[in-house]
């Protein structure tokens, strides 16, 4: 890894005139890698969100399944008793593994969007990405602030980028107050002058996109298109084509050692077939090297339950099936092109009153188990509208698994989710591995 990041640098020395973005001086600098999914690692370090009540029941099913020897750190709102979830913890659990921190300011459930997670092997780094779709429009910038807030509290094991923290980058008399930011917009991310003191605006500009809009393994990182073709105009706007001489993909590719492979290209250019690509696709590399994608499809639900079962469902719609089918078929086959293995697992789509709900056993946790087992932590659905066909599609997955040598843990929870269009990956942030 040293003699690659020599040779990172020797390349802009050579290169006359070449940008060197922050976001690339401060992975160079600080060493640092991305943390990706894998399941041959235990993880060790493990970042949640208890921004209401509704978490409790997930976060407490998934931390006594992942069992002792873990670190949690808890960012919840003051409003929540941490009391509230350690008296749903087994005895097994050491408390003095979890560590709480109280956020004062809206915050999403979703750890994993708008941070790069990365590691140098000792402390963990949180560097916010920019997107042109946050969401809660007038909330505090929560993942500079969170970001913050971790280092203060615990600064042996969390890092900063920056010299200037979010508070002392913020004054009572300047000219906006950040607590009431157009978010949707990224204006303040782009133009104000406290946001180039917290973080370098190029760092936030260069590198866009939720965290479920991309998926790392060992060898390769996925990004879905539509984000990707954000993230390769914004490197156009911010280069010189006279002295830049890489293209997007080969400069992102040498920053974060990964091949970048993206999903969704076949499909129209207003569609998805989920919006975020961990929704559907869970990729890992095996340990004889070879990689396969466990890819979410309904033909395999209509497979395990039956079609009579799986148009009984309440918000069931041939429609919207048939029109979810042809997508995964055809993200299926760009897959196997790329030369991936393809292994289908069920996913359902059935319709609302707040939109389209999807049931995906892909938004997983890769992780050895206590045992030392390669295992996914898998959203279960008990309490949904599939509750009675949920432990037919659990004991499916599970065979399957099984067949690649990964073990299967359902974690409770789910149906307080569901309608928000996210899952366990989703609420979870794997901050190192051991």
């Amino acid at each position: 890894m040293k003699l690659i990041l020599c040779f990172l640098i020797l390349i802009h020395v050579s290169v006359s005139g070449a940008v060197q973005f922050e976001l690339e001086k401060a992975i160079l600098e600080n060493k640092l890698s991305l943390v990706s999914d894998n399941p041959n690692q235990r993880i060790q370090s493990l970042l949640l969100f208890l921004s209401s009540v509704d978490n409790i029941e997930m976060q407490s099913s998934l931390i006594n399944q992942l069992g002792p020897g873990v670190q949690y750190h808890i960012v919840k709102a003051p409003s929540i008793s941490a009391i509230k979830l350690i008296e749903k913890l087994s005895s097994e659990i050491n408390k003095n593994d979890l560590h709480f921190y109280d956020f004062d300011n809206c915050f999403t459930p979703w750890v994993q969007d708008f941070f790069l997670r990365m590691t140098n092997g000792a402390k963990s780094f949180l560097l916010p990405t920019y997107s042109t779709s946050l969401q809660m429009n007038e909330c505090r910038p929560y993942e500079l602030g969170i970001a913050d807030l971790l280092l203060k509290k615990n600064p042996l094991q969390f890092a900063d980028i920056d010299s200037v923290s979010y508070d002392s980058g913020l004054s009572s008399s300047s000219q906006y107050d950040l607590r009431r930011v157009d978010r949707k917009n990224g204006e303040l991310y782009s133009n104000h002058s406290a946001y180039q003191k917290l973080f370098p605006v190029k760092t936030l500009k260069l590198f866009q996109g939720e965290g479920g809009m991309r998926l790392l393994t060992e060898k390769y990182l996925f990004i879905e298109r539509t984000d990707w073709q954000k993230i390769e105009s914004q490197y156009r706007l911010m280069v010189d084509s006279q002295q830049e001489l890489r293209t997007a993909k080969s400069y992102f590719e040498s920053v974060f050692q990964k091949e970048i492979i993206l999903i969704g290209e076949t499909l129209k250019s207003d569609e998805f077939y989920s919006y975020h690509i961990d929704m559907f696709m869970t990729p890992m590399e095996s340990p004889n090297g070879k990689s396969i994608i466990f890819l979410g499809h309904p033909t395999e639900a209509v497979k395990i339950l039956g079609s009579d079962a799986i148009q009984g469902l309440k918000g069931f719609s041939q429609s919207l099936w048939m029109e979810k089918t042809t997508q995964a078929n055809r993200i299926e086959a760009e897959l196997i092109q790329k030369n991936f293995t393809v292994i289908r697992v069920p996913i359902l789509f059935l319709n609302s009153n707040v939109g389209v709900k999807t049931f995906t056993y892909n938004n997983v946790l890769q992780s050895l188990d206590r045992r030392g087992r390669p295992a996914l932590y898998i959203p279960s659905y008990e309490g949904t509208e599939i509750d009675i066909h949920s432990k037919v599609l659990e004991k499916s997955i599970s065979k399957v698994l099984l067949d690649y040598q990964l073990q299967s843990y359902f974690v409770r929870g789910s149906k307080n989710f569901i309608e928000l269009n996210g899952q366990l990956r989703c609420s979870s942030g794997i901050l190192s591995y051991k």
